[in-house]
């Protein structure tokens, strides 16, 4: 067997492998270039600070439309009992009345009652009136 190196045996040369550079993190993004990263600090800064203001207003925002639905929840509140006593108020008056009505009622089937008698006792007392004068009329006439 020849041995490579020879004359007359050709060498075998490795392939080439070409040289790729690492991939840069972005650790060395941020401390290679020292503006690159004021400008971020500084980026990160102003989006703090309108971060802040955004949350201070609607804070402030949320704040009043907490007390605005506390104060409606105590109204509605109060409104309920109002309502609830003005209820209570009017079935009071109609029992009161209903009772009154019932009475009124009874007392006018009593009335009734006493009229309807008295109406027969009147009637019966019609016949026999007419019957005496009647008898009268005949005895006299005979």
């Amino acid at each position: 067997m020849p041995q490579p190196g020879l004359i007359g045996v050709p060498a075998q040369v490795p392939p080439q492998v070409p040289d790729i550079p690492p991939m840069p993190s972005l650790w060395d993004a941020f401390f290679v270039d020292p503006s690159f990263l004021i400008m971020n600090l500084v980026l990160v800064a102003v989006f703090i600070v309108v971060i802040w203001v955004v949350r201070s207003r609607y804070a402030r925002f949320f704040r009043l439309q907490r007390e605005a639905l506390d104060h409606r929840k105590t109204a509605d509140a109060q409104m309920l009992n109002q309502n609830q006593s003005f209820e209570q108020l009017i079935a009071r008056q109609h029992g009161f009345t209903n009772a009154h009505n019932q009475e009124l009622v009874t007392k006018a089937e009593e009335a009734l009652r006493l009229n309807a008698e008295t109406l027969a006792q009147i009637t019966a007392m019609n016949r026999t009136l007419t019957r005496i004068a009647e008898r009268l009329e005949a005895g006299g006439t005979a």
